[in-house]
């Protein structure tokens, strides 16, 4: 329901708007879109996967697979301020998965200016169907992003929008806070039991996403709290007690 379609390549005109208007839903046409795939290769991101099996992994583990993700990342052309390394848990396999990715050179560069509160409030509205701007809120704010909610039959719809006018995140039932990297486990804590949902005899685990400085962490593949720490303790090793970081807690939707 949140699926906005961009058109790009040669028969994007013809295609897309029809395609839309027969799923319902909206969609725009990208700029220069006839050379978007030659733009594309330009940008591609620089993806690199590492696995490891490892029974009972510990926060040691997880942080010394995610560096070794991370250099082959490095070391096939990513600019290391931009490499994100994403951990799965198979707990049936005891698989291990770190998924880096980066941007390369032509990428980093700022091709945006940044926007304001208000601009990224439009831009929030315009994905949420049947919001108006006046109706969304600002639920927080660091220097590099925004998060807006607006409540739609019962829950609050969440965006998260950078300072460049992208929505790295969107969920149809969420919450969000911001605490001290120093006090990020309890809440965590606090987040995902108010996040839980139940249906029948089965618990679904909320979808669970950090921001530190620039950087958007996506925790959603977790199967459990404990094992949601253990991966996120990896992250705070090298954060400062009292740096700002900012989470978003989706509760799963129920069909």
């Amino acid at each position: 329901r949140h699926t906005v379609f961009v058109g790009g390549g040669g028969g994007a005109a013809t295609v897309v708007p029809h395609l839309a208007q027969t799923m319902g839903h909206k969609f725009y046409i990208a700029k220069n879109a006839p050379v978007i795939s030659t733009i594309g290769v330009a940008l591609a991101m620089i993806r690199d996967v590492v696995e490891r099996v490892i029974p009972n992994p510990t926060t040691e583990d997880i942080s010394k697979i995610k560096k070794e993700a991370a250099a082959l990342a490095i070391k096939n052309g990513a600019v290391p301020e931009t490499v994100e390394v994403q951990i799965e848990i198979d707990p049936q396999t005891s698989k291990v998965t770190a998924i880096a990715m980066g941007s390369n050179e032509v990428q980093t560069t700022n091709l945006l200016l940044n926007c304001d509160e208000e601009e990224a409030r439009k831009l929030a509205a315009g994905s949420i169907r049947g919001a108006k701007p006046e109706e969304v809120k600002t639920l927080a704010q660091t220097d590099a992003f925004y998060v807006f909610g607006c409540e739609m039959n019962g829950k609050q719809q969440v965006r998260l929008v950078d300072h460049r006018g992208f929505i790295k995140v969107q969920v149809g039932d969420g919450i969000a806070a911001i605490c001290k990297a120093a006090d990020w486990k309890a809440t965590v804590e606090g987040m995902w039991k108010q996040q839980l949902a139940y249906k029948t005899d089965t618990v679904l685990t909320p979808d669970v996403f950090l921001c530190v400085g620039g950087k958007v962490l996506d925790f959603s593949n977790t199967v459990s709290l404990e094992q949601l720490e253990i991966i996120m303790e990896s992250e705070f090793l090298d954060i400062e007690p009292q740096e700002e970081v900012l989470l978003v807690v989706s509760r799963t939707e129920l069909n």
